[in-house]
């Protein structure tokens, strides 16, 4: 079987409105902002854990697995338009659990390591090498753990489908 992922490309062109920190996910297509925040757009991923755990390095699924049946979080990446990425932008602002200790509920739901049983050091992963890429957009790992969040309500992968009859 093959890896069955949903991206959703979040634009940021150089004209419009400024992007507000608090912003309805209903609008994210209409979204422009006018100054560079170091990457083109950002790459929404959502997986299906079934096909993820198929693939030949198998997975560990979280001692509380997600009750809601269906895909699930891969992260939130920022990207260029050439193919290459940032990464590890900052290392003066690592990772604090505590930050974002009201959305573990939802993250452990819809954002679970599937080949980690350390769930904190998965997050801490992403914020490290994704999140600290962000910061002139959402200059908290708070900020963007909920965007993350906010995004997959809104670009729900299982709904899309359903929608299209699949």
């Amino acid at each position: 079987q093959s890896l069955i992922c949903l991206l959703v490309f979040v634009s940021l062109s150089s004209n419009g409105d400024a992007l507000p920190l608090a912003f309805d996910p209903s609008e994210i297509g209409s979204v422009h902002v006018q100054r560079d925040f170091g990457f083109d757009y950002m790459r929404l991923v959502q997986e299906w854990p079934g096909s993820f755990c198929d693939e030949k390095r198998g997975c560990v699924w979280p001692k509380d697995p997600p009750q809601q049946g269906g895909f699930l979080l891969h992260g939130l990446w920022p990207e260029f338009l050439n193919g290459s990425w940032p990464q590890f932008c900052d290392s003066s602002n690592p990772f604090n659990a505590s930050a974002i200790a009201d959305l573990l509920p939802e993250l452990h739901e819809y954002w679970p390591s599937l080949v980690s049983p350390d769930q904190a050091s998965f997050w801490a992963h992403e914020w490290n090498k994704h999140g600290t890429c962000m910061e002139a957009l959402l200059p908290s790992e708070h900020a963007y753990f909920q965007l993350v969040l906010s995004l997959r309500a809104h670009f729900d992968a299982a709904a899309v489908l359903a929608a299209a009859g699949i």
